[in-house]
């Protein structure tokens, strides 16, 4: 029998994919010491990277896959920790609104308890009561019960603890006489004008 592509040429094998005889030059030993044409050759290498391309591709599309899936899971994890503190703060909001304490009355003012609240009170009823008069103070405190100062907070009583004076031509001087607070004795209130 001749060669396949050497007619000349005595064939010593015969290609295991096409059978075609082959002479020593033409066969080539195969990964599985089978004897190839060089056209089987070349196809057998042309499949074995086509083969090697596409495990590489699914690979790739496998691991990209992996990755995509790792990250829906962390985004599903982070939005069920939100979700879950959003309602546990909604929950205590709403424990805290039916098991709130109840609203307990306060006690009223009262200005011997807190004198100094009471010197910043009538302070202010003096400087209103200035505003309201083209900037004289009036002659005493008692003139402001009624329209400047409660009378249901204030009594005469409460008044007397204080110390007023007017000075001329357009200033004032408001302190604490008696008090158990120093602090309280300390402080003197003024127009700003007369200081």
């Amino acid at each position: 029998m001749k060669c396949a592509f050497h007619p000349e040429t005595e064939a010593k094998a015969v290609c295991a994919d096409c059978e075609k005889p082959l002479c020593d030059a033409c066969a080539l030993i195969w990964e599985e010491k089978a004897c190839l044409c060089s056209t089987c050759a070349a196809r057998r290498a042309a499949g074995d990277v086509a083969e090697d391309v596409q495990q590489r591709q699914i690979q790739k599309e496998s691991t990209v896959r992996e990755r995509d899936e790792k990250q829906k899971k962390k985004r599903m994890r982070y939005q069920l920790v939100f979700i879950g503190l959003a309602v546990a703060v909604a929950v205590a909001n709403l424990l805290l609104y039916l098991y709130r304490a109840p609203l307990q009355e306060g006690k009223p003012f009262n200005p011997a308890d807190h004198p100094l609240s009471a010197a910043l009170l009538i302070d202010t009823a003096i400087r209103d009561y200035a505003s309201a008069h083209e900037g004289r103070y009036p002659q005493s405190l008692e003139a402001l019960l009624g329209p400047y100062l409660s009378p249901e907070i204030f009594q005469p009583a409460d008044l007397a603890r204080f110390s007023y004076k007017r000075i001329p031509p357009n200033g004032y001087e408001l302190k604490a006489v008696e008090s158990g607070d120093s602090l309280t004795q300390a402080i003197v209130f003024t127009d700003k004008d007369s200081r």
